[in-house]
């Protein structure tokens, strides 16, 4: 499955594990991963996570714009992920409580 993530995605996802040692990451690391996830839609991460396609063919593609089509995501709102370990996957709803009134 990993090499159906895109590559901005996987290098923000693993920045967030050395992050997860209680340890920061040096500052050139936390930049690239922070415009990593900038680069990864959310509802793309959506569908890797979810679909978890195997191959990307086209296919796949049509699939995966189907699905993001499904639905909307508020522009630069967050979508907070919890993984068990179980490797279930749990997410909340769309949040723009960050930001100010006349954005949302």
């Amino acid at each position: 499955m990993l090499d159906t993530i895109p590559a901005p995605l996987f290098a923000a996802l693993a920045v967030t594990s050395l992050i997860d040692d209680g340890k920061l990451a040096d500052p050139a690391t936390l930049t690239a991963a922070m415009f990593g996830l900038v680069a990864a839609p959310t509802r793309s991460l959506l569908w890797v996570l979810l679909a978890g396609p195997v191959a990307i063919d086209a296919h796949a593609m049509r699939r995966c714009r189907s699905f993001i089509s499904g639905f909307s995501a508020p522009n630069a709102s967050i979508l907070k992920m919890y993984i068990d370990v179980a490797k279930q996957i749990f997410v909340s709803t769309f949040s723009v409580a960050h930001l100010p009134e006349d954005l949302k």
